[in-house]
């Protein structure tokens, strides 16, 4: 494997006065313009840190050719949705302003993440058109738009995840929270913050997972947006996790998983 360099805590913008910042891991004199592949950690969106990642993941994914990213975002203490969205896509802008300095591809940009995570990066798959949840943070002249979708266990459709968890639509839960307040009180801003009520046909590939025995997340989010994705004529596929509840260590543990991940991407991100 190369020697991989880690540049840690890269601010990417400031917003509200608070640096937002990215890990970045390149193998060293890599050939070329490098693929991005940016990790979007979970913990219902008021939780989790860009360090909290399989140990040695970037390390990893920089030594098959990726320049391999984590970033943080403002979690629901800090800012209500849409801030969460908002600095995911000016981590997407600032990589594309930086791809000349750190020898990055700004054409092959591949998104990653998981319950929370995976819920930001459909949204990252779904949303490029919709102005209102672009955000004007960091490089605004540069395309927040993604080449390749992995959501793993992600609510993808909020009011009907809401009407199963009514324990997380009340005042404390997560997405009562994420929200601001009820999602039937902000029924418009749950609707934005569903990628389901995105889907147009015209989203990059994605790869959705998910464990049929989650009590998190339930299993019909999986379904309802790869239905979603299938009716638009987008290229999507479903991975079921049997027996597999919300977590992300026995996904990360499972070979066969982790094969069809890194087959997605080499194939869509062309490494």
């Amino acid at each position: 494997m190369p020697d991989v360099v880690t540049h840690r805590d890269i601010e990417y913008a400031v917003a509200d006065g608070v640096p937002l910042l990215l890990d970045l891991y390149l193998a060293e004199d890599a050939p070329g313009r490098r693929p991005v592949l940016v990790w979007v950690h979970g913990g219902g969106w008021q939780a989790g840190d860009k360090a909290e990642i399989t140990p040695g993941w970037g390390e990893a994914w920089a030594g098959k050719g990726y320049a391999a990213v984590s970033i943080n975002y403002r979690l629901s203490d800090q800012a209500p949705f849409p801030a969460p969205l908002h600095d995911c896509k000016a981590a997407i802008r600032w990589l594309r302003a930086h791809a000349e300095e750190y020898g990055l591809d700004p054409e092959r940009i591949g998104v990653w993440g998981s319950s929370a995570g995976g819920h930001l990066v459909a949204l990252l798959g779904t949303t490029t058109e919709v102005a209102s949840l672009e955000g004007d943070l960091g490089n605004p002249e540069e395309s927040s738009e993604v080449q390749a979708v992995c959501a793993w266990m992600a609510p993808t459709h909020i009011l009907s995840m809401a009407a199963l968890q009514p324990d997380m639509a009340a005042p404390g839960g997560v997405l009562h929270k994420l929200l601001g307040g009820s999602p039937e009180e902000r029924g418009e801003l749950a609707r934005l913050a569903s990628p389901v009520h995105h889907v147009s046909g015209d989203e990059p590939p994605f790869f959705i997972c998910h464990g049929d025995a989650d009590k998190t997340v339930p299993y019909q989010q999986a379904l309802t947006l790869y239905e979603a994705l299938r009716k638009a004529e987008a290229e999507v596929s479903l991975y079921t996790f049997q027996g597999a509840g919300h977590g992300r260590g026995p996904f990360f543990a499972n070979a066969e998983l982790m094969a069809r991940v890194e087959a997605f991407f080499a194939e869509h991100l062309s490494v």
